[in-house]
């Protein structure tokens, strides 16, 4: 699913999609650091 729908499109302009992934990208990897150190997976 995408986090990025939950945000404002005018966060996020057009011409910026590749800050946008890299954010999203960023953002998925530390929820899931977040989510091992939490639960210890």
């Amino acid at each position: 699913y995408r986090i990025g729908r939950l945000l404002p499109d005018l966060y996020f302009p057009k011409n910026r999609k590749k800050d946008r992934n890299a954010f999203l990208k960023h953002l998925a990897d530390s929820l899931k650091r977040r989510m091992d150190e939490e639960f210890d997976v």
